[in-house]
């Protein structure tokens, strides 16, 4: 279905309050001193599908909640019913008298409030207040000057927490056997808390329902203007229900409101309808196309609406089965649609939209190209190339047209190509640009640039000397840059030695080889961010010589690193060389080394400010080593989250590297063993020392926290939720945002949903970290969400339940 109409009102409820008698029914008993009585007017009530309606029953009680002008709460009071004929009632409340401003909050359902105090507030209260089951609350907030017998209540219309939604078709030979809705919440909140928003302050927080009464725009967009950032409430679980047949009808349907814009898993209709002599399913996601843009969006299901969805053509028969129409692409959203947000290829049976690419990093100012190709008519043969019809909108930046000016200065499309200029200044930090390539039919492409200055090397260099033996050791390391982004990853290192006298050392590790023709090749080392993160940018490639004179020069090159700072050389000279020996590190009272691992395990994460001291041997007697007088080649010692300048040795000397990253230093006995005692400057620290010597191979030693163990369990199921450990053999994903977009890592669960997370280096105490576990995959992947700090994680043994995200 490609004409699907969206047409959205509002619905309220008028709730006419007053203390004025003239207004009061006859029957209502006189007011004692202190209370005031309100009349509330109901529309006609229709039937509905489920406990939510157009009107709610007519004993539901209604409370009044009062709170202070600063937001915190006085009372909650249950108010009493004197008459109710169906479409007016009136009520009578006892409310505490005050001479300075109080906000009261009109709750009307069957909600369970708490034992509330004086130190809680319309935040903690209505941010948490909610319903389920299908229940309906009404809910509206005022502000009155005071609370004094004889004064008059404005009148307050009361706020559904639930929007209904209504499919209509204008077509003869389609019939609508009715619809049902997918991926709804379980809860809905009783009150529409919006956060701290400065333009939603002068109703406390809470979005606004008063739209302007004449207005050229829609009522969506006139909510969505007077409630900004406002995306809707989320609240308890989504239910994954498959429908099944006596669940499609054509009574509208109520939903409890949920952010759809930004939801990973939207909610959708799911349309049986009899077309052609059969009987389909068609599934329809919430949107709305612009019309001069072609730009698809999801509508939010904001509480008070209704949507009606008109059908006005069809361009086919739908899915045999619910489930099938399920695991498709909306048949009104195939372009804009999040399950098929990275293909570059998308169809909708008469049409078809690709894009070369859809996510890149950019490191230059050179021009980039993206092509495109739109073509009508495919359902007859190759269809017509129609790139003319084509619109492409920069969107999301800070300017008027969309522009993000740190990451584009300009582009220009025609012909099949996008052509992006970034800025002549390329950004130290990422820079993000969107753009958003549309058509007439409804397929559309997101693309995303990412822009950055081209990175450096931090370091690359390798053993300096190697003896003229075939098979001798060669470490070569490469340090990257901090902070480099997780779009960066996996980065592809490609290592070329400039004589092919070196191979990669397949004991310790595994480097393919890329071949360039039938003379050049190139050995290719690839790094995931979390290898980045665990090992603070710092990499060790070992390498043998395959003949004995094997001197040559190094260079590591990536297309995002400028070429400079990257080669290193070794060469061939003198008869010996030298292996360091018992390499060590302790620190008195914290932890243990492991000779067989050559790592220090601290027995705390609190690593800042800890001692931990480096030793070794260089020369035993006997083992040809001869000084000629001079003092004995520098050691280069290289580590991480170390103060350097305070570096206490027991023996010899040193200098701080001229780069800050380690210490040269000069042994004073070229026999005894060197101590050298550092001071870690973080917590989480882990790390490693490298020494290096003209003499003698690189030796590497490592330290890390301890082990932290973290259980998984996860929630699923409808409307009878269970709880159960993430099963074995099953993988959490670690994230380091909560739009889980910035991956860190995957971990393979143990028994009882446990996972062991080795080492918390590169976040800090205070870090969140999200965690996801999915199951199906594709049109079926289900995430179910969790996060905990990593103070909170490696305090105590913890649990994360898991939800299913939105």
């Amino acid at each position: 279905m490609k004409k699907i109409y969206y047409y959205i009102s509002l619905l309220t409820i008028l709730l006419v309050t007053s203390c004025q008698q003239q207004e009061i029914v006859s029957e209502a008993p006189a007011l004692k001193s202190g209370e005031y009585r309100f009349t509330v007017n109901i529309p006609e009530p229709r039937i509905a599908t489920r406990a939510m309606g157009d009107t709610p029953a007519t004993d539901l009680p209604l409370h009044v909640l009062v709170f202070d002008e600063n937001g915190f709460f006085v009372a909650n009071q249950l108010a009493t019913v004197n008459s109710f004929d169906g479409t007016k009632g009136t009520y009578t409340v006892q409310l505490p008298p005050s001479d300075r401003a109080r906000v009261l909050h009109f709750v009307l359902g069957d909600v369970e409030f708490g034992d509330y105090v004086p130190d809680d507030s319309e935040t903690s209260i209505f941010s948490q207040l909610t319903v389920t089951n299908g229940t309906d609350a009404y809910w509206q907030r005022i502000t009155v000057n005071n609370i004094q017998d004889g004064m008059t209540l404005p009148e307050v219309t009361l706020i559904r927490n639930f929007a209904k939604i209504v499919v209509s078709k204008e077509l003869e030979q389609l019939e609508v056997l009715g619809y049902a809705i997918v991926r709804e919440t379980t809860e809905g909140t009783v009150a529409p808390y919006a956060g701290t928003d400065e333009a939603l302050g002068t109703n406390g927080g809470f979005a606004t329902f008063n739209l302007p009464a004449e207005q050229e725009s829609t009522v969506y967009e006139q909510f969505t203007s007077l409630n900004p950032g406002f995306g809707g409430n989320n609240a308890g679980s989504v239910d994954e229900t498959v429908p099944q047949e006596a669940d499609f009808t054509n009574t509208p349907k109520y939903v409890y409101e949920r952010n759809q814009d930004e939801a990973s898993r939207p909610a959708f209709v799911l349309v049986r309808a009899q077309y052609n002599g059969g009987a389909y399913y068609y599934k329809l996601d919430l949107v709305e196309t612009d019309p001069s843009t072609y730009i698809t969006t999801y509508l939010n299901l904001y509480r008070n609406f209704q949507y009606t969805i008109r059908i006005t053509s069809v361009s086919g028969v739908g899915y045999d089965t619910p489930q099938e129409a399920i695991d498709a692409v909306a048949s009104n959203n195939i372009g804009a649609s999040v399950e098929v947000s990275e293909v570059n290829t998308i169809q909708d049976g008469k049409n078809e939209l690709y894009v070369s690419e859809t996510d890149l990093l950019v490191v230059t100012s050179d021009e980039v190209t993206i092509d495109y190709e739109y073509r009508e008519g495919i359902d007859e043969g190759e269809g017509t190339l129609a790139n003319d019809k084509v619109k492409i909108f920069a969107v999301g930046g800070s300017g008027e047209d969309g522009l993000n000016p740190n990451a584009v200065a300009s582009f220009t499309y025609s012909d099949g190509v996008l052509s992006i200029t970034p800025p002549a200044s390329l950004p130290a930090l990422m820079e993000e640009q969107e753009f958003i390539v549309t058509t007439p039919s409804g397929l559309s492409r997101r693309i995303l640039l990412r822009v950055h200055e081209p990175f450096r090397f931090r370091v690359v260099d390798c053993t300096d000397n190697i003896p003229r033996v075939t098979g001798s050791d060669v470490a070569l390391t490469i340090g990257l840059p901090e902070n480099m982004p997780t779009s960066a990853f996996p980065l592809t290192l490609d290592i070329e030695p400039e004589r092919k006298s070196i191979y990669p050392d397949v004991t310790r590790n595994r480097i393919p080889v890329e071949s360039e023709g039938n003379q050049t090749f190139s050995y290719q080392a690839t790094i995931s961010y979390n290898e980045y993160r665990t090992q603070n940018g710092t990499f060790t490639f070992y390498f043998k010589t395959n003949m004995a004179s094997s001197a040559t020069q190094i260079t590591v090159t990536n297309p995002y690193f400028l070429n400079e700072n990257n080669t290193a050389r070794f060469v061939n000279e003198g008869d010996m060389h030298y292996s360091f020996i018992n390499v060590r590190l302790a620190s008195e009272g914290n932890g243990d080394f492991s000779t067989v691992d050559d790592l220090f395990t601290f027995n705390t994460y609190k690593t800042g400010a800890k001692k931990i001291t480096l030793s070794f041997t260089l020369h035993e007697q006997g083992d040809g080593y001869t000084s000629d007088g001079s003092t004995h080649p520098v050691v280069e010692i290289y580590g991480n989250f170390m103060n350097w300048a305070k570096a206490e040795p027991s023996t010899g000397t040193f200098e701080v590297d001229p780069d800050g990253d380690g210490i040269h230093y000069t042994p004073g006995d070229p026999y005894g063993v060197q101590s050298i005692t550092f001071t870690i400057t973080e917590d989480l620290a882990t790390g490693r020392f490298q020494l290096e010597s003209y003499d003698h191979g690189t030796a590497i030693v490592e330290y890390t926290t301890p082990p932290c163990t973290v259980r998984f369990q996860y929630v699923h199921g409808n409307y009878i939720p269970q709880t159960d450990y993430v099963p074995s053999n099953a993988t959490i994903s670690l994230y380091s945002d909560r739009d889980y977009q910035n991956h860190v890592a995957d971990y393979t669960v143990g028994n009882n949903g446990e996972i062991t997370i080795r080492s918390f280096v590169g976040f800090e105490l205070t870090s969140t970290l999200y965690f996801r576990y999915s199951t199906g995959s594709g049109y079926r992947a289900t995430n179910y969400d969790g996060e905990a700090t990593v103070q909170s994680l490696i305090s105590s043994p913890q649990t994360i339940t898991l939800k299913e995200g939105y």
